[in-house]
């Protein structure tokens, strides 16, 4: 395992105690705590550790990217840092207001202003009349504008990602689990938490979405995302109840390390189980490099939206 800190290459001028990596599949930024032994307390007591810093794992084929330090935590005998992928420039406020632009377009802009590499996988060129930003945080506004689209973004180093959230569900898998060699999972799923519909009110345009398969549960009623036709009220409706049911079924398998699992792959599930077996989507991982364990959090595609 190496060490990156600020670019160089520290792995022999530290000992690290534990390393996770939680890589997500987007719309959440991925996040890698570190914690470091220092019994003498000079390894890192002097080390001008500053947030914003720095730091990446590599690991074979485990690679986290470029992370920015967030977090630092000192007490005796011990050093721990936690850092994220979304660099500070990236959480800042930003404004702004087009009109008669594309979604491509926003994206290519977006990433020309960070410098970012762009990848557009399956991402529908929807047309805005007018959309605006009003000081949110520029990944985070960035995030929820795809997520009405039901698309996510996924930001790794200088690299900015935007996939199709139905496609890549759709696709097929090329991962075996098997539950019989993994005993510690653990399955979650509550009809109560399901989110049955989305009423999107926008001045005198209204759109009712009634979400597949979830015959009862809460409906969500949204009145401050501005529709200005009932196709840009059915897509962001759409996106609302997708973004609200993704997670109501969960299935967290841990395992040996697989650094070659990733968020945003499908996986083929075996079990005894109907409920469990078939096609699953990898919503998280958990690389415990150190532990040598990785415990990926799947999620059940969903249905016809």
């Amino acid at each position: 395992m190496r060490l990156l800190y600020n670019g160089a290459d520290v792995t022999d001028r530290v000992e690290i105690r534990a390393a996770q990596y939680i890589d997500r599949a987007g719309g959440l930024a991925d996040r890698l705590d570190l914690a470091f032994n220092d019994a003498e307390e000079i390894a890192w007591a002097h080390w001008p550790i500053a947030f914003d810093d720095t730091v990446a794992i590599a690991r074979g084929a485990l690679f986290t990217g470029v992370m920015y330090v967030d977090s630092v935590r000192q007490a005796r005998g011990t050093v721990e840092l936690g850092a994220v992928s979304v660099s500070p420039e990236l959480r800042s406020a930003g404004f702004g207001a087009w009109e008669s632009i594309r979604l491509h377009e926003l994206l290519r802009r977006f990433a020309d202003k960070y410098a970012l590499r762009l990848r557009l996988i399956g991402v529908p060129d929807a047309l805005y009349p007018r959309i605006v930003q009003r000081g949110e945080p520029d990944m985070e506004w960035l995030a929820f504008r795809l997520s009405l689209e039901r698309c996510a973004a996924k930001l790794t180093g200088d690299a900015l990602a935007a996939y199709f959230e139905p496609e890549a569900e759709a696709r097929e898998p090329q991962i075996e689990l098997s539950l019989a060699d993994c005993p510690g999972y653990a399955y979650r799923a509550s009809q109560y938490e399901r989110c049955a519909g989305v009423i999107l009110d926008s001045g005198a345009i209204s759109y009712a979405f009634r979400a597949p398969g979830v015959p009862s549960g809460r409906v969500i009623r949204e009145a401050n995302i501005p529709a200005l036709s009932i196709a840009e009220a059915e897509r962001y409706a759409m996106g609302l109840a997708r973004a609200a049911n993704k997670r109501a079924e969960i299935l967290a398998v841990p395992m040996a390390l697989r650094p070659e699992l990733a968020a945003g792959q499908t996986v083929n599930v075996a079990s005894v189980s109907d409920r469990l077996r078939g096609v699953w989507f990898i919503d998280q991982v958990r690389h415990d490099i150190p532990g040598e364990r990785t415990t990926a959090s799947l999620r059940r595609p969903l249905k016809g939206y």
